[in-house]
């Protein structure tokens, strides 16, 4: 290596090491000049598209709260227009696209191909990322409120850099290859062309620059004068063409000049586009100093807080705006995070213009402009409605829509609370069950609007009967319920309890009716009976279930023998729905004897139920719990066809005489049900007697009179059971086609006591009933004396 560059002469070796010193210097001038142009266009597109992210997410938050995607749409397909954007979405913070626009042949169109997105997994307030795949960059930037609501995804084309930085590289490889062969043909001439021919030479060479493309025609003396003549005619040729390069590249380069001049106008058309959309958002957007006087304010922060820049001039905007309402400490966080450089992001209460409270959510951003003065970028949301939302949802979740007192939610949780309360200070908590009586037959009888208002002003009753620190809550239908707290004394118990009673029994006038109802009332103790308040309130149940079975219209004390009744009418509730599957109840037939020669005229089907597990049950069991769990309606249906089945086989001058539940007769079915069963039997309607309460005479009008005038028209007869015990209504007698009356049980088995009284009170009914044409049923006769008083 070293032999050959000892045989090369001075010339060749100083042609050889300048010519390579300065294609080294220039190629690596080119490469690093190249690079840092290449990282300055990415670096400023890379900024440009999180700015254009950033206000994407600004502009977008309110309609990703409220669900508004058409508007959503409207304002991506807007922000498409921007160049080189490929494609835009705005995501939910699980990734679900709520709305995609993608750029297709430089018109954008919404995309709906792709339903849910990765996005970054990230809980940092403000975090965006910008990743950089081939020629895209993919911007990933949060939608953020009180809390990151979504994410603004934006896919920017930047093939154009990679373009560009080619162009320039090669331009500027083509300049140094030029300047490095000139810097060897100017070398050359220096060294081989002595005398004349080299002056000429020199002067050639000088010309080159301003006239290149000539050639010397002349010999040389030498060899090496002859190739240095060679080479500054190559030279010449060479440069003409490197000018003519040259300047088809300094024409490219205007060219890009121009292109660039003609994108900054466009990037000044873009923030002009950005600060039109800022003024067209529904969020209102300030700019604060750095004392919190305000700078810049669009409309929407006008429309929402009534304040423009005049009526703000020198204020400090956040105080200003501040509601006293919001927690103590809550501005100073607010205010030290944002001094400290730091966003802060939350909801409170504002105050408006004109003195009016909203609700705000708010995002406050700290920015440093290039003079180092920080500023503070706010957006706020007026969230007013959807406080009101909240709080209107909370309320109907836990207070009932008709009464306003608290539901069943409520009113165990405040349960819940007075016991854990009772614990920690030793006192006492009184749970009352109570079931207003009569009320169904109210409602059946008067509608579910007189029901309605009854219920309300029967609320205010008890509310206005217990102190400010009890509960009354109603559980459903016509039970409430009442929590007393800190109670000792068992004679503060039972007056609460008096009161409720005194309080309920006075008359209701609702729309010009006057209505007497009453109350049933079950107490149960915290922590003597239970500390569970589920448990409690069962308990409370079935004790308000004594006092009605008691009477009603009074109290009663849950104890614990309460608990295993309730466990039997379970169990009685349990077998019944088996008793009609198993075929377990019988018919009884009572023979129903005419007063004078005793003879029989019929006979009262009764009905009877032995259980294979209970063994034999009492109908004054059974027959109530069935009336509650609805079955009595399937089991009055299975004794009505039973015994028109049983009675067409008696005499035909016998009827049978079937009682009707007041559940049944109201039942839409129960027309159709008397004749099939009057069809299968074949036995005649006029054999039919139907036994009804003076309970169902209270029905409906128009439900009743539809009834009767069906059942009439069959030919079946009616007869009013236990009469005298109910309402008596001589009314309903006169309106009612009945055939019969029944006295009572009670009545009869008073007239063996011999008090004037009970005689007087049987002829009285005896009486009326003879005198409305009425045949008379006498229930329960068991002795000669009963049977002799009757028929005098």
């Amino acid at each position: 290596m070293m032999r050959w560059w000892r045989r090369l002469g001075l010339h060749a070796q100083l042609i050889l090491v300048s010519g390579l010193i300065m294609g080294i210097s220039l190629l690596a001038t080119t490469l690093w000049s190249v690079h840092e142009e290449r990282d300055r266009l990415l670096e400023e597109y890379r900024q440009q598209d999180l700015s254009l992210a950033r206000m994407i997410a600004l502009a977008s938050g309110y309609q990703v709260i409220a669900g508004r995607l058409d508007e959503l749409e409207s304002l991506l397909l807007k922000f498409a227009l921007f160049p080189s954007v490929e494609e835009l979405a705005v995501t939910d913070a699980q990734g679900r696209v709520l709305s995609r626009v993608r750029v297709e042949k430089g018109s954008p169109r919404a995309a709906y191909d792709q339903l849910k997105l990765a996005v970054p997994q990230t809980t940092k307030t403000g975090a965006a990322s910008v990743r950089e795949r081939g020629d895209r960059l993919v911007v990933w930037h949060p939608v953020e409120t009180s809390t990151r609501v979504g994410w603004v995804r934006l896919v920017m084309d930047v093939s154009g850099i990679r373009v560009l930085v080619r162009h320039i590289l090669v331009d500027n490889l083509k300049a140094a290859i030029a300047m490095v062969v000139l810097d060897i043909a100017v070398l050359l001439l220096i060294l081989y062309l002595p005398g004349k021919t080299f002056r000429r030479a020199v002067e050639f060479a000088r010309e080159l620059t301003r006239q290149p493309g000539q050639q010397l025609e002349m010999e040389g003396g030498s060899r090496e004068v002859n190739e240095l003549i060679a080479a500054l005619n190559r030279s010449s040729r060479e440069l003409k063409e490197s000018r003519d390069e040259l300047e088809a590249l300094n024409r490219e380069l205007a060219r890009h000049v121009e292109a660039r001049t003609e994108a900054l106008w466009e990037s000044r058309e873009q923030q002009q586009l950005l600060h039109q959309a800022i003024d067209q958002s529904s969020a209102g957007v300030i700019m604060l100093d750095e004392a919190f006087r305000l700078r810049e304010a669009n409309p929407a922060f006008t429309a929402i807080t009534g304040h423009d820049s005049e009526s703000l001039q020198g204020a400090h905007v956040l105080r200003r705006l501040w509601s006293k309402r919001n927690a103590s400490g809550l501005y100073g966080d607010l205010e030290r995070e944002l001094k400290a450089g730091r966003p802060w992001q939350g909801e409170f209460m504002a105050e408006a213009r004109d003195g009016t409270p909203l609700w705000v959510a708010l995002l406050a951003t700290p920015v440093v402009d290039r003079y180092g003065r920080r500023h503070y970028l706010i957006t706020l949301d007026d969230i007013t409605e959807r406080k009101h939302y909240e709080a209107q949802l909370v309320r109907q979740a836990n207070y009932d829509a008709l009464t306003g007192l608290p539901n069943r939610i409520l009113g165990l949780d405040r349960l819940r609370q007075a016991i854990q309360r009772g614990k920690r200070i030793g006192s006492h908590t009184v749970l009352m069950f109570i079931d207003l009586d009569r009320f169904k037959e109210i409602n059946d009888t008067l509608g579910h609007r007189i029901g309605d208002l009854l219920l309300i002003e029967a609320a205010g009753r008890l509310t206005g009967c217990v102190r400010e620190e009890d509960t009354v809550a109603r559980l459903g239908g016509d039970e409430f319920l009442a929590v007393l707290s800190g109670v000792e004394d068992p004679a503060t118990m039972e007056a609460v309890a008096e009161k409720i009673l005194l309080h309920l029994s006075q008359p209701f006038q609702i729309e010009g009716h006057e209505l007497r109802i009453g109350a049933s009332i079950g107490i149960a103790v915290a922590p003597d009976d239970s500390d569970d308040p589920e448990t409690l309130l069962r308990f409370a149940d079935t004790a308000m279930y004594r006092a009605k079975e008691a009477g009603r219209n009074r109290f009663h004390y849950y104890t614990r023998s309460m608990n295993e009744e309730a466990v039997e009418r379970l169990r009685i509730g349990q077998a019944l729905h088996r008793a009609l599957r198993d075929d377990e109840l019988a018919l009884h037939f009572q023979p129903i004897l005419r007063a004078g020669d005793r003879a029989v005229a019929g006979a009262e089907a009764l009905l009877r139920w032995h259980s294979s597990e209970l063994g034999p049950v009492g109908p004054d069991r059974f027959v109530p719990i069935a009336e509650e769990n609805g079955l009595i309606v399937p089991i009055g249906r299975w004794v009505l066809f039973q015994a028109c089945r049983q009675a067409s086989e008696w005499p035909r001058a016998h009827f049978v005489s079937v009682n009707v539940a007041y559940q049944q007769f109201r039942d839409d079915s129960f027309v159709e049900d008397v004749a099939d069963a009057l069809a299968e039997s074949g036995l005649p309607a006029q054999n039919l007697h139907l036994e009804i309460t003076e309970r169902v005479l209270m029905l409906e009008e128009a439900a009743l009179q539809a009834r009767i005038e069906r059942l009439q028209a069959m030919g079946v007869r009616f007869s009013i059971d236990d009469f005298g015990t109910g309402y008596s209504s001589l009314g309903y007698l006169r309106r009612f086609p009945c055939h019969s009356l029944k006295i009572d049980r009670s009545f009869v088995e008073a007239l063996d006591s011999g008090s004037r009284e009970a005689v007087a009170l049987v002829e009285a009914v005896i009486g009326m009933g003879h005198a409305l044409g009425l045949a008379i049923v006498a229930e329960g006769v068991e002795t000669a004396r009963q049977a002799e008083l009757l028929e005098q």
